[in-house]
């Protein structure tokens, strides 16, 4: 989030930024007030992009916290996005944060495949091809 930042109170770019163009327009959707960067969301709100060091904690309150429940990762996206949080990654470790949950894991339900009829396979040439199953010895039964 540094360019951005950078960008946004000096109007130079920062050195790393590669492809200027596509920064300009990622730029547009983002804030600088107060020293603190927000972003413009889907929803015209602005979303606080938070540090990396707050990434786990906002993670794990929303998750699994006092109001959490367990939720996957679209629901848990958009309960951030509705608390005004963002950051880039967002989806990559809401699926990683989700997929890592013990409880989830746990008391999820089983994801079963679909029953579906059985059809009997007709053949257009019957006894065209031959099969031998061969078994044995048995040992003897008492009695």
């Amino acid at each position: 989030m540094d360019p951005f930042v950078l960008y946004l109170s000096t109007g130079n770019l920062h050195q790393s930024v590669r492809d200027k163009k596509r920064f300009m327009l990622k730029a547009a959707y983002y804030y600088l007030v107060s020293g603190i960067l927000y972003r413009k969301t889907f929803l015209s709100t602005m979303a606080r992009c938070v540090l990396e060091s707050e990434i786990p904690t906002i993670l794990q309150e929303v998750h699994s916290g006092e109001c959490g429940s367990h939720s996957g990762s679209r629901t848990l996206e958009r309960r951030i996005l509705r608390h005004g949080y963002f950051w880039p990654t967002m989806k990559k470790d809401f699926e990683a944060y989700a997929r890592k949950c013990v409880q989830c894991k746990k008391f999820a339900p089983l994801q079963h495949q679909a029953a579906q009829s059985l059809k009997s396979i007709t053949t257009p040439w019957p006894f065209a091809i031959w099969g031998m199953d061969l078994v044995g010895p048995f040992p003897m039964a008492i009695g």
